[in-house]
């Protein structure tokens, strides 16, 4: 192969690299080429602005070649260019100016290339150009990434003050927001700023991060200023850096990821736009017609574009898959500081440091609207909703329609608005600011739900504050606490003598109920006597009343007797008479004398069984009417307590319901004794809760306050050694 115009591929430096000895094992690149093309090439040949596309700061640079193609073919160093101009023994000889290497620098990169171009040492060797790297694992979509619990928000780095913000991202699909420092990356929740995880980023200040769209990766732009440039994929949920593309001249300014995640586009002030593939690292596109540093690079949301942009202004829209320019943007007429697409990938719109944010329609690539909501747009998002967010130099965030005025904003921060990220729903923003604060606010809303500084609080400053929050919650808890138990005594002392009435009233209601039970014993008592005193003139008066009914039965037989008796006997006499009448009208020879003396036999014996009837019943009639007699007597006894008997009935109800009142009155008075007796249970016990709480804070309070002082103590000690170690948190490496 035939490298054409390599007449600055190397480059004298100066010094002398000493090679190993390779009796043990064939040199690699790593161990044993590397250093040496360090002194010797790289500070022309690196990265994006390697003379003639030949970058060697790294293996896969070195075997991908240049612009010419490539510069070693493994297994043959008579085949390769870079062997062969820098022995000297093909124009242009390396480096130009100067002596050329060592025998023994020389022999190492023969010996390399002879070895088959070895990448460290356990590569075998066999030289591809790049080197095939492990498949990347998503998540289901749509699922939630947040960093695992075992990720430390502790900060690698503590610096004394923070710098501007101009590295923010939020995650498309969870509740997460990055913000970008120096030497690392911060992950925190959008809903309240709590740091959730700490990542490194050794390679230097951090200029853009990217959460690909599933939200499970996280790109890191940035590098040192005029030294190096890096892009890491981070994965979100471990922390895990899973690609690493370095090699760049100088940093990276602008980096993002295809949709698809199979590429990575990079962008920075050699003015080279890179698309990598994010499988073996190798590069896809290069993109060369802007004039000034690369500021932003941002795929679509659909992945068929790229859109690009410089510090002059200049844009470009290029097809994602081929490479191909799609569009070539009128100039912006100021640098251009972001770029943002609408969810449907039909506009672009690109934020302008000294200007409007211009939209721009890909159907045909012309300028649509221009938005001048700022002095300069620092920072712009499209939100879900398709207005645009912007953040600019007027220090405000604000929100409006592509053509029109703003529909929402909040107040200014008092300093540039440098950086701007919404969240999943676009209702939560985080302003980034030139102070070093991100500010997480919600649309609607003035207030700031979070403030946070854009480098993580040590976790022992957390500590510290957690127990400053402690003991300040509990040194207001106790004065609270200490009036609950003053209630509580209150309530007690209310209760007691609630209860001591209750059981006075009681005691009384008992007293009364005895005292009715009493008078009832003795109500029941007269009565009982009264009608036992009746008893016996009751029986006397039945048996009269006995008396009397058999005596009225036998009176009345003797009167029938005697009207029976009475009408024989006038029967009789009449007969006699009839016979007297008649001898003397016919005289006496004319009746039967034996006849008229059986008549006035008869009549006689008629006559005196009348008398002797009427007589004994005259006799029954007197014993009658002496039983009426000794009737009335008794009749009049009985009916002379009757009123007696009445009065002590009567007395006996009324002891019976007085009795019943008391009675009732008395349970209540119980059921009070009950209630008030369970309720200064209660109160005591609440009394005692009261206390134990209250003794229970106080001992939380001393603890908390032993806490905070050792808290206080970690802090002051970790800080000594953050300070003694340059300010160095812990080990990157982690």
């Amino acid at each position: 192969m035939i490298l054409r115009d390599v007449a600055v591929i190397l480059s004298v430096v100066g010094g002398v690299v000493v090679p190993p000895s390779f009796a043990a094992a064939p040199p690699n690149f790593a161990d044993h080429v590397a250093p040496i093309l360090e002194v010797w090439c790289v500070d022309c040949h690196r990265g994006s602005r390697g003379k003639n596309g030949v970058a060697l700061q790294d293996h896969a640079a070195t075997m991908t070649g240049g612009s010419a193609g490539a510069i070693v073919v493994p297994g043959d160093p008579g085949a390769s260019i870079l062997y062969l101009v820098a022995a000297h023994e093909r124009d242009p000889v390396m480096p130009p100016d100067g002596d050329r290497m060592s025998d023994e620098e020389l022999a190492t990169i023969r010996d390399w290339i002879a070895g088959g171009c070895r990448r460290d040492a356990d590569d075998e060797g066999s030289g591809p150009k790049v080197e095939a790297m492990a498949a990347i694992p998503r998540p289901p979509s749509g699922a939630t990434v947040m960093p695992d619990p075992s990720c430390s928000p502790q900060p690698y780095w503590l610096h004394d003050r923070s710098d501007a913000v101009v590295a923010l991202d939020a995650s498309p699909t969870s509740p997460l927001l990055a913000i970008g420092g120096h030497r690392q990356v911060t992950l925190v929740s959008i809903e309240d700023g709590r740091p959730l995880a700490c990542l490194s980023f050794p390679e230097g200040t951090v200029h853009d991060l990217r959460f690909s769209r599933d939200g499970a990766l996280l790109v890191v732009g940035g590098g040192r200023d005029g030294a190096s440039g890096v892009a890491a994929i981070l994965d979100v949920a471990s922390g895990a850096r899973l690609r690493t593309f370095d090699g760049e001249p100088d940093a990276v300014l602008s980096a993002d990821l295809s949709p698809d995640g199979s590429m990575l586009a990079l962008g920075g002030p050699d003015g080279i736009v890179r698309v990598i593939d994010v499988a073996d690292g190798s590069e896809l596109q290069r993109h060369t017609p802007h004039t000034d540093w690369i500021t932003a690079v941002r795929f679509s949301p659909d992945g068929a574009m790229l859109a690009t942009a410089d510090r002059a202004g200049g844009a470009f829209i290029w097809e994602a898959w081929t490479g191909r320019e799609f569009h070539r943007l009128p100039g912006l007429g100021a640098p251009a500081t972001a770029i943002t697409w609408r969810a449907d990938s039909n506009l672009a719109a690109f934020a302008t440091d000294a200007g409007p944010v211009a939209v721009f329609d890909m159907e045909r690539g012309n300028r649509i609207a221009n938005q001048s909501l700022h002095g300069g747009v620092l920072a712009a998002a499209f939100l879900p909703d398709g207005r645009l967010l912007t953040a600019g130099r007027d220090g405000r965030a604000r929100i409006g329609d592509i053509g029109g005025g703003e529909t929402a904003g909040w107040p200014p921060l008092g300093d540039l608005a440098t950086a701007l990220a919404a969240g999943p729903d676009g209702n939560t923003i985080a302003i980034g600011g030139l102070d070093g604060l991100v500010r997480i606010r919600t649309v609607g809303a003035t207030d700031d739900r979070a403030v946070i500084r854009a480098d993580p609080p040590l976790i022992e400053e957390i500590a510290v504050r957690k127990a400053e929050g402690a003991l300040a919650t509990l040194d207001a808890a106790i004065p609270d606490a200490e009036r609950a138990v003053g209630v509580a005594n209150d309530a007690l002392t209310t209760a007691q003598s609630a209860a001591e009435a209750a059981t006075r009233a009681a005691d009384a209601a008992r007293v009364r109920a005895e005292a009715a039970a009493r008078a009832l014993a003795d109500a029941t008592a007269v009565r009982t006597a009264i009608q036992t005193s009746l008893i016996e003139p009751r029986r006397r008066l039945a048996a009269i009343e006995a008396e009397r009914q058999a005596l009225g039965e036998q009176v009345a037989r003797l009167e029938e007797i005697a009207t029976r008796r009475t009408a024989e006997m006038r029967a009789a006499v009449d007969a006699v008479t009839a016979l007297e009448l008649t001898a003397v009208m016919q005289g006496e020879a004319a009746i039967d004398a034996t006849a008229l003396d059986a008549a006035r036999r008869l009549a006689e014996g008629a006559t005196a069984l009348a008398q002797r009837a009427i007589a004994d019943a005259g006799d029954i009639r007197t014993a009658l009417a002496a039983a009426e007699i000794r009737d009335a007597g008794w009749r009049s006894a009985i009916d002379a307590r009757g009123p007696e008997l009445e009065t002590a009935r009567t007395t006996e109800t009324a002891a019976i319901a007085a009795r019943d009142e008391a009675a009732a009155a008395m349970a209540v008075a119980e059921t009070e004794v009950r209630l008030a007796t369970a309720a200064v249970e209660a109160a005591s016990a609440a009394a005692a809760g009261a206390q134990a709480t209250l003794a229970e804070h106080r001992d939380r309070r001393e603890t908390a306050g032993r806490a905070l002082d050792i808290a206080r103590d970690t802090l002051a000690r970790r800080r000594i050694e953050i300070a003694e170690a340059g300010g160095q948190v812990r080990a990157e490496a982690e």
